[in-house]
């Protein structure tokens, strides 16, 4: 069982922040307490969710305006159950960082063996794309966890 989901991307503020706040939302829904966060590898500290991130999540009616960007850390790596990152690379930078944590860095994109690019400096149209894998992806995870 996994009481303490991490997401992790590079700045933490595109791709992370969604797939925290889709898990959030979801398990809220269900009334599961289930705690959700996000980091990055080289986070963008305290900087919030990129424009088009925050635009999209919106327009499904999900509120990521409060998030800011926040690093990982060697106690959120002990911490957190499950850590899901969005490229294979990120799963080895942090299983090498933090060696203990093998066997629960995965990437959320595990099930349709999928990495899912960052859209920063992009286009919306990049934007559209991640938030929709990312969806994809989590809605995977959450019918295994």
């Amino acid at each position: 069982m996994f009481n303490k989901i991490l997401v992790v991307c590079i700045g933490n503020i595109c791709r992370s922040p969604v797939g925290e706040a889709l898990l959030k939302h979801h398990f809220q829904q269900q009334k599961r307490n289930i705690m959700i966060a996000s980091a990055g590898l080289a986070a963008m500290v305290n900087a919030p969710a990129a424009p088009f991130s925050i635009q999209i999540m919106d327009a499904a009616g999900i509120d990521i305006h409060s998030h800011r960007a926040q690093q990982l850390t060697e106690q959120m790596a002990r911490e957190f159950d499950l850590i899901l990152v969005m490229e294979q690379e990120h799963q080895k930078e942090i299983e090498a960082l933090f060696p203990f944590a093998r066997g629960k860095v995965f990437r959320l994109g595990h099930w349709r063996n999928l990495n899912i690019p960052d859209p920063y400096q992009h286009p919306k149209t990049a934007f559209d794309k991640m938030v929709e894998d990312v969806r994809l992806c989590a809605t995977d995870w959450i019918d295994k966890i």
